[in-house]
């Protein structure tokens, strides 16, 4: 063996241990960086909320949607020590508020306050969106279900909803139901098509309109919301209510489990926040919601504006209650051949 060639390995093997050395120092100040990255992740997940948090609604002040955002403002403030504020952001159809918290950074800063029905139904209602209501925005929490009251003029001679069932099988096409909104439409043609009646639909452009025709017997039977149904008083007959259990004001209303169609709900007020936004943050949100829908001030306040509670109540039963409820609406308005505009 040559000195020459001694030297010659030497020098390679030099060469070989200065770049594992080299290798070494890289990875050991990526997997610095990483952990470092990590650490203020975990950092600022542990700390939150260290800022105000803001609620959006996308609908005007002084909608039900803006009352139940704003008590519940108050109440999660006092849970998380951290100011809550609440935006309204309304427009087209809702969809401007929406969008603004599906684009929002997913910190669990940004919190969408809505319906699940107005957020399920517009896959079913509108066409070339910019944001996915069903992906870009999961629900972890609601507030409550509003109840859909089923019901007729008390003029009519039906006294239970078989009754009415029974008429419109024997005389298809013969009555009306009313609706001013997609999300009274779909549920309402859903039971109908359950119950495999034929009952024509007449559009109105407004909640006012419509009530007015329901009372006055222009149309036969439509869903109101409970307190409206309150308000119609002995004018309107209650043939059946959602909900988990019977409601108070209508104790003879069966529910629609009851009926058979289970599948038929209210408006349930839900509350979510932009996809990707970390389990852990998720779950402080949904921890804190929890706990300030438990306070006496909140359970009070939400009873006057007639929201039931909603026994399962997680963010795994709320993303699957927003699913279930857009595959009924898609699936019915297809049916029913209503085109996203």
């Amino acid at each position: 063996m040559t000195n020459s060639f001694v030297s010659d390995f030497t020098r390679s093997l030099r060469g070989v241990v200065a770049n594992m050395g080299s290798t070494v120092r890289l990875l050991g100040l990526s997997l610095g960086v990483a952990l470092f990255a990590s650490s203020n992740i975990a950092l600022a997940q542990a700390s939150f909320p260290n800022k105000p948090l803001r609620i959006i609604v996308p609908n005007s002040p002084g909608t039900l949607a803006d009352s139940v955002a704003r008590l519940m403002a108050v109440e999660l403030s006092k849970v998380v020590g951290q100011p809550v504020i609440v935006e309204d952001k309304a427009g087209a159809g809702g969809r401007i508020g929406m969008e603004f918290v599906a684009r929002a950074p997913a910190d669990g800063y940004t919190i969408l306050s809505a319906t699940i029905p107005s957020l399920a139904s517009l896959p079913a209602t509108v066409k070339d969106m910019s944001f996915d209501p069903l992906k870009d925005l999961p629900p972890f929490i609601s507030a409550g279900e509003v109840r859909f009251a089923l019901g007729t003029p008390a003029s009519l001679p039906w006294k239970s909803f078989r009754d009415l069932v029974a008429d419109a099988r024997a005389n298809p096409g013969k009555y009306n139901y009313g609706s001013s909104a997609p999300t009274i439409r779909l549920p309402t043609e859903a039971l109908l098509r359950g119950a495999g009646i034929n009952i024509v639909h007449v559009p109105y452009s407004g909640a006012g309109p419509y009530f007015q025709a329901l009372i006055a017997g222009q149309v036969q039977m439509g869903l109101v919301n409970e307190a409206q149904a309150v308000t119609f008083g002995e004018r309107f007959r209650v043939l059946g209510v959602t909900g988990e259990q019977r409601s108070s004001a209508f104790p003879n209303a069966p529910t629609m489990s009851e009926l058979g169609y289970p599948e038929i709900r209210g408006l349930v007020y839900s509350f979510h926040v932009a996809a990707g936004t970390p389990k852990a943050i998720v779950d402080q949100l949904y921890a804190a919601f929890s706990k300030a829908l438990q306070t006496k001030e909140a359970k009070d306040q939400l009873a006057l504006l007639k929201l039931v509670p909603i026994s399962d109540n997680t963010p795994e039963s709320n993303v699957r209650r927003l699913q279930d409820e857009a595959r009924l609406l898609t699936s019915i308005a297809k049916a029913i051949n209503m085109q996203p505009e």
